[in-house]
């Protein structure tokens, strides 16, 4: 009776535990997320002789597509990766007169859709008579001006004058660029990050014209941005225009030095081992101005922490209030967390362990509703981890602080200090898509060289 009564009970206190989703496995607990249905709207038009431009209806909660090509009966083959944001995308280099066949699946926080329904469209010949564009070349952003495109070829005719060729760079207010003689080439700033269709058109006296048509997405770094710190020596400056200066604390632990691009006092060094004045009622750090956050935004800044103290972590950045906090731990890995005035919090955590006494770089990534919290580094993304609901941070408009969780300190123990190099910090106001956090690890630079 003792057995079966004991039995009996630990039974009850299972299911019990399984009810309320404490027992893992067991019970309702927490459903799983359902994948996203197969995107719809696709349809595929031919847009030049060379080009096909496939457009869909834009998914819910869309974090990326995979558009794949076939022609005849060859297998398909990935294209291209539109972000999350899209919803077109012109297919180039393809031969005349021939018929290609399209399909695409979106990705969600939920997971990835099956593919859609096929959609087919059949190059045009060319007009034998009309002029042709040739080595059509063109550089997507350079080093400090990731904004900058450059497009150059040649164009030729067989039949009477080339009249010129036109560059329609795809932004409204943009002046096309023209040139009168074969060989052109051609510069546009962008204004705004974002994914544009430019169109390369070569024109003889007769009016017969041939276009080349590109799709690019464009990165411009001050696009939503609302802070940004170049650490300038012992400044800490913002750039970004919106006047949200910051201030250092812990003097005797702050040590202006060269950044990864080995320029002197561009990069600050904070609570370094070595420093005489930099003593245990010390701890260098940083507080800014507040900064106004309200719904997805995104952080990009640049580590390159002490390997004689990397196994003592430490505070990277984040808000003064702990809202959200990008830190080290002390197994060498780094940690974005968001926690929210109600629910449970955020976490992901980058698997591999970062390298001391080497620059790394970090973004992390509020999006979409449900939320995503996604971390990168290097401009590849390393972990995600996504919420029940939208998140926000509790307060909208806060003060960050770096290398010090309470932003540094001349007297009295340090809160979670860093001990390492920072340079370039960055906050946003809205989610950067995948190619802009790889423009900012490939191609931000301060001073522009």
């Amino acid at each position: 009776m003792t057995t079966y009564r004991t039995a009996h009970r630990i039974s009850a206190v299972l299911t019990a535990l399984a009810g309320i989703g404490l027992l893992g496995g067991c019970g309702p607990g927490t459903a799983a997320p359902t994948p996203p249905t197969a995107p719809t709207g696709v349809q595929a038009t031919p847009s030049s002789p060379q080009s096909i431009t496939v457009t869909w209806t834009a998914a819910s909660g869309a974090t990326g597509y995979t558009l794949e090509r076939r022609s005849g009966t060859a297998p398909y083959v990935p294209v291209a990766s539109p972000d999350g944001s899209a919803t077109t995308y012109t297919d180039t280099g393809l031969s005349p007169s021939t018929a290609y066949t399209y399909h695409l699946r979106v990705t969600t926080a939920a997971g990835t859709s099956p593919y859609s329904t096929e959609a087919s469209a059949t190059t045009p010949a060319p007009d034998p008579a009309a002029p042709t564009l040739n080595n059509v070349t063109v550089v997507n952003g350079i080093s400090g001006t990731p904004e900058r495109v450059t497009i150059s070829g040649t164009a030729s005719t067989t039949s009477g004058t080339l009249q010129g060729v036109t560059v329609d760079w795809g932004e409204t207010g943009s002046t096309p660029s023209t040139a009168s003689t074969g060989n052109f080439t051609a510069t546009h700033d962008y204004q705004a990050s974002g994914t544009y269709t430019v169109k390369v058109t070569a024109t003889d006296s007769s009016g017969r014209r041939t276009t080349d048509t590109r799709t690019l997405n464009v990165t411009r770094f001050q696009t939503g941005s609302q802070a940004h710190f170049v650490f300038d020596g012992n400044t800490f400056t913002d750039l970004s225009g919106n006047k949200r200066s910051g201030t250092y604390a812990g003097s005797g632990c702050l040590t202006p030095v060269a950044d990864r691009y080995t320029v002197a006092d561009r990069a600050e060094r904070f609570n370094d081992p070595g420093a005489a004045a930099c003593t245990v009622s010390v701890s260098g750090g940083g507080t800014t101005a507040p900064i106004p956050l309200p719904g997805e935004f995104s952080v990009n800044v640049w580590v390159r922490p002490d390997s004689t103290r990397l196994n003592r972590g430490g505070w990277l950045t984040g808000t003064k209030d702990g809202a959200f906090s990008l830190t080290l731990g002390t197994d060498g890995r780094v940690t974005a967390r968001l926690a929210p005035a109600s629910g449970a919090a955020l976490n992901v955590t980058d698997p591999t362990a970062i390298t001391g006494n080497a620059w790394t770089q970090y973004v992390a990534i509020l999006s979409g509703s449900p939320s995503i919290l996604g971390l990168y580094r290097d401009g590849v993304r390393v972990a995600q981890a996504s919420a029940s609901s939208a998140y926000v941070l509790p307060q909208g408009t806060a003060a960050w602080t770096v290398a010090d969780a309470q932003g540094g300190t001349d007297s009295g123990a340090g809160s979670s200090p860093f001990s390492g190099s920072v340079d370039d910090l960055r906050l946003y106001n809205r989610a950067l898509q995948p190619y802009e956090v790889s423009a900012l690890y490939t191609l931000d630079r301060y001073p522009k060289p």
